[in-house]
């Protein structure tokens, strides 16, 4: 077992790398992660992760974190995910004698590969040692070749237990030509039951050579700008056992994908989720042949900018069954896009509600205040409930959390004209919730009692807590410390002090991830802040530029 107290290379730093490391907060900076090995109780789900940083070398940590493991090789039997963000490596033998440290490695993210390397020649490296590999993921292949890509896949295809593949090729075209050679050296992903794939562009070929090797696939996603015309026939022919299947594309050619979906039909498949680019009108028709040809065997449906309006609610009422448990529109972008016809929607919940476990509607669809009972009536198993950028407010609600409430384990209720008063509601009528979403509230003033009548009662039970958008001070914070311990993911917003968040930080025995929302920018140097990376309470620390500016701890 991983000692009580916990291991961290961070103290192996030395003095003078310090300042160099500091240094780097002000840089041009596109991930800055640290991590220490972690306690006890994080024995089976360590994931360290290593520095990247302009002027400080990954390779510096790769070190000390091979020294810890050389010196406790019972620690390196607990890292079950290693991830790894650098650019190249002027030497990537370091981590390949680390790796050897680490034989219960399941899940592996890879950089770029070492000018000394070529890709294939890395890969295999890489997978010789890791018997028990499940999923690897590799950020870039610059180095592919039209030549080298049938090498890379028989590496991949050699370690037996691997059934997850996520690969990356940003900003890259890919081309490959078929031949009898190829072919030969492909073989088959007999053992591939799943594949990721970002893809800036790519063309036909490289899924003509691909495709006809995974005849165990049941997950497939695909994010590109452009679907190929060829993948879903060659689906249909060679992946029998496909069950989910998921795009993230541009809206150009939104009809001309729905079509091919029709026309090369997948026997098993029972997940399609569709996510475009931007708001997409397609074709009335088209819709209705496509779930035609799929919704009586649906169980997850999830439509992100496709223009669903009452018609299409016909639509969806017409061929979704009772095996519907997950359904998520989304249209976000476009206000009031989901008119809330009663009656409509009354069809489509009375014949598919009673086996919905999720439900996630935004875009306006709470203008009509009956809307709610239809679901609370007709939807009795729901687990999760979204409810995003709609006109919902409290009153609205009320019906609908009076019927569903305490079957609710997680409820996200965000960009709706709430107020404080919801948290009355919830205390009444919600008493099994796990997880709670309510940010940017139509009045952000936050009224502590009502917040604590809710917390008094059913407090101890979350885990998952967002106040974003809310004027919290010091008073919520207490608050959450007494009656709810357990948090483990909490998302705040800029209202509060350093000081403050340190002592929360500090105080909240299970927290692993702490996210403050709309950080000013100024804010992530502070010295108070950049200390933190040194509390070994913290398995991992990890700070990212993301789009709403923001640091958060994992």
């Amino acid at each position: 077992m991983v000692d009580n107290k916990p291991l961290s290379w961070l103290e192996l730093i030395p003095s003078e790398l310090q300042k160099e490391i500091f240094t780097c907060f002000k840089g041009r900076l596109v991930d800055l992660c640290a991590a220490s090995l972690a306690s006890k109780r994080w024995n089976a789900i360590v994931t360290p992760f290593i520095w990247y940083a302009p002027t400080f070398s990954s390779l510096h940590a790769l070190e000390l974190f091979r020294v810890q493991i050389q010196k406790n090789e019972k620690v390196g039997k607990y890292v079950k995910k290693l991830s790894i963000i650098d650019k190249y490596f002027e030497s990537a033998e370091e981590i390949l004698e680390m790796l050897g440290y680490l034989p219960e490695l399941e899940s592996i993210k890879l950089p770029y590969t070492s000018p000394s390397y070529s890709t294939e020649h890395w890969l295999t490296s890489v997978v010789r040692g890791l018997p028990k590999l499940r999923c690897i993921s590799y950020l870039d292949t610059r180095s592919v070749t039209s030549d080298s890509l049938p090498e890379i896949i028989q590496v991949l295809k050699s370690t037996k237990s691997l059934a997850e593949i996520r690969l990356i090729w940003p900003d890259k075209m890919i081309s490959t030509q078929p031949t009898d050679e190829y072919h030969t050296q492909l073989g088959s992903f007999t053992n591939l039951a799943s594949l990721h794939l970002n893809l800036a562009t790519v063309d036909s070929n490289f899924f003509a050579n691909l495709i006809p090797y995974l005849p165990n696939l049941e997950c497939f996603k695909l994010k590109t700008y452009q679907v190929p015309n060829n993948v879903l026939s060659l689906m249909s022919t060679h992946c029998l056992h496909l069950e989910s299947l998921r795009f993230h594309t541009a809206s150009l050619k939104a009809n001309q994908l729905l079509e091919e979906l029709v026309e090369h039909h997948l026997f098993k498949l029972n997940s399609l989720i569709l996510n475009f680019d931007e708001v997409t009108v397609i074709s009335r028709k088209v819709f209705e042949e496509l779930l035609a040809s799929y919704g009586v065997k649906l169980k997850r449906l999830t439509l992100c900018n496709l223009l669903v309006e009452v018609e299409d609610v016909d639509i969806l009422s017409k061929y979704l069954t009772s095996e519907l448990a997950e359904l998520e529109i989304r249209n976000g972008d476009v206000p009031n896009l989901l008119r809330a016809d009663h009656a409509a929607w009354q069809r489509l919940f009375s014949k598919c509600g009673s086996s919905l476990t999720s439900l996630t509607l935004d875009g306006g669809i709470f203008n009509n205040p009956k809307f709610s009972e239809l679901i609370g009536t007709f939807c009795p198993k729901l687990r999760k409930l979204s409810l995003l950028d709609n006109q919902a407010d409290d009153s609205t609600l009320m019906p609908l959390l009076r019927n569903i409430g305490n079957t609710l384990n997680e409820l996200n209720i965000g960009q709706n004209r709430i107020t404080s008063a919801m948290f009355v509601i919830l205390a009444e009528y919600c008493h099994n919730l796990r997880s709670i979403h309510i940010q940017y509230p139509e009045d952000s003033k936050i009224n502590a009692s009502f917040l604590k009548s809710y917390l008094e009662s059913c407090g101890s039970r979350l885990t998952d807590l967002n106040l974003a958008g809310w004027e919290v001070d010091d008073r919520v914070l207490e608050l959450l410390q007494q009656y709810a311990p357990n948090l483990h993911t909490v998302y705040l917003p800029n209202t509060l002090t350093l000081k403050s968040l340190d002592s929360f930080r500090s105080n909240t025995k299970y927290l692993n991830h702490l996210e403050v929302w709309d950080l000013p920018y100024e804010a992530i140097f502070d010295h108070q802040i950049s200390s933190w990376i040194y509390d070994r309470k913290f398995a991992i620390w990890e700070y990212s530029l993301l789009e709403h500016t923001s640091w958060y701890m994992v």
